[in-house]
């Protein structure tokens, strides 16, 4: 996060959390393969053809 040019940043405790988040998200994208990950993408394909055309409602276009 780049907080050079914001006023508060001295005083503000979001910078260090958001390093946190972001080190923890990174940690558990660690767990898992791009190989993994796109063998799921099957299983998704499938879920989709199962369950046929969706309408959506007005509010939701």
């Amino acid at each position: 996060m780049h907080c050079g040019n914001c006023i508060i940043a001295p005083a503000c405790g979001l910078t260090g959390a958001l390093h946190q988040a972001l080190a923890a998200f990174l940690t558990v994208l660690d767990g898992y393969t791009l190989e993994s990950l796109l063998a799921q993408r099957l299983d998704i394909t499938g879920l989709f053809e199962r369950a046929g055309p969706v309408e959506l409602s007005a509010e939701n276009r």
